[in-house]
């Protein structure tokens, strides 16, 4: 008998405008903006929601962010981790 790996859709942690806002540092105002002009990370729409998927979110600050160098690892609250406040820990790392 072959046993096949359980093969798991992976889960995707979806933030609102105003939480992706909150991670990346910026206004939800800002985010708003920069899809009207189509730049800024991606997002997509759920309905009439707009959403940004996590992993992409994080992709596009490390192609863009003004910290070269830097790494954050963000846990998902779902495994147990804490959502990091991007500013708090940018104040932090300085210290």
């Amino acid at each position: 008998m072959t046993f096949l790996p359980s093969h798991r859709p992976k889960v995707q942690i979806l933030l609102t405008t105003p939480e992706a806002a909150q991670h990346l540092g910026y206004t939800a105002e800002t985010l708003r903006s920069w899809r009207k002009r189509g730049e800024g990370p991606p997002w997509i729409r759920q309905g009439s929601s707009v959403r940004y998927v996590l992993d992409e979110l994080l992709a596009w600050e490390a192609r863009t962010s003004r910290m070269r160098g830097y790494c954050i690892r963000v846990v998902p609250r779902e495994m147990g981790g804490n959502v990091i406040d991007i500013n708090e820990w940018r104040l932090r790392s300085r210290k």
